[in-house]
């Protein structure tokens, strides 16, 4: 009986923890539709999420296996597959963007970001950390993706890590040396390090140096 009840408590914790997943075109609508922006209107931010959401239904029900999916290399390259889509969409930019940079990533980022908390949630990795621990652990999988090295970066620098931040922006600038975001993430995490007395090495100022009149959005 005792085991009867267990189960049935598991069971009803799973679906709290999984129901963004269960109710996902409204939710990504509702959710997606506050960090995106187009400068054709809402109803072409809406439009496209409408086809996002029906690629992302393909590829989600892989959560159902636990957090071991996170190493799934399969897993890891049909998500990102999947949010390259949405970088695609020409006019379809983060709402903190102001321009459209090329190889843009801020749109596939910021959904990311928002699959990453609900991710971390559900499989009870809580708090930054939990999300830094997905985020890393889906950029291991999928081997050559920047989404989750400057989401990962983005943190660490938030929690102070500002080495493992630097680092995560060298891996996203190896895949793509022009990207805009990347180039942000590595000074930034640079700066930081400089300004609570961390020391920058004669590589490093080199590659600010390099970046310094590039356009950062």
């Amino acid at each position: 009986m005792l085991s009867n009840l267990s189960s049935r408590i598991r069971a009803f914790r799973a679906r709290e923890r999984n129901r963004w997943r269960r109710h996902f075109p409204e939710w990504l609508q509702e959710n997606a539709a506050t960090v995106l922006k187009s400068a054709k209107g809402e109803q072409h931010v809406a439009e496209v999420l409408s086809g996002l959401v029906v690629r992302l239904t393909v590829v989600l029900p892989s959560l159902d296996r636990g957090p071991t999916v996170l190493d799934d290399r399969s897993f890891a390259t049909s998500l990102q597959n999947t949010l390259s889509w949405l970088s695609y969409q020409e006019e379809i930019i983060s709402s903190e963007s102001k321009l459209r940079a090329y190889c843009d990533i801020t749109a596939s980022l910021a959904v990311f970001d928002l699959l990453v908390r609900e991710i971390a949630s559900e499989f009870s990795l809580p708090g930054a950390e939990g999300e830094i621990e997905v985020t890393l652990r889906l950029a291991a999988a999928a081997g050559n993706w920047r989404e989750p090295l400057v989401a990962a970066g983005r943190r660490l620098l938030s929690a102070g890590r500002y080495d493992e931040a630097a680092d995560c922006a060298r891996r996203a600038l190896n895949i793509v040396t022009a990207c805009p975001v990347s180039q942000r993430l590595f000074m930034d995490a640079l700066r930081e390090r400089s300004r609570t007395g961390g020391t920058i090495d004669q590589v490093e100022q080199n590659g600010l140096a390099d970046l310094k009149g590039r356009f950062c959005p």
